[in-house]
């Protein structure tokens, strides 16, 4: 079988869609300098303002980034054959949502595991 090489999030909706699959919500604390208005709501993932304050342009804001995702299996590690050439990048999926989100030049920075 082939090594399937689509981005974790993707994957991560696929394995969702069977309505047995197993799942657990994450939320992260994600800063940014960025003016965030609203929220993005592309289930499963959740991303909204945590902090409601006058900020200036520039200054750091808290938001929050939650995240339902199918539970690991032993089978689902790619950390334990992870190699240079291979597609894994060293991160999950906050990982992935947050560098996505910085493409346009915001600073965006996962912090610590919220439980």
């Amino acid at each position: 079988m082939a090594e399937d090489k689509r981005m974790y999030f993707v994957r991560n909706i696929e394995a969702l869609k069977d309505g047995d699959a197993e799942s657990r919500v994450i939320e992260y604390e994600v800063i940014t300098d960025a003016h965030i208005i609203g929220e993005l709501n592309y289930w499963p993932y959740y991303f909204t303002v945590w902090e409601f304050s006058d900020k200036k342009e520039g200054e750091k804001r808290k938001l929050c980034l939650r995240i339902r995702e199918k539970a690991p299996s032993d089978d689902d590690q790619p950390w334990r054959s992870a190699k240079r050439t291979r597609f894994y990048h060293g991160g999950g999926i906050a990982d992935e949502l947050v560098a996505l989100a910085s493409v346009e030049n915001v600073d965006f920075t996962a912090s610590q595991l919220i439980i």
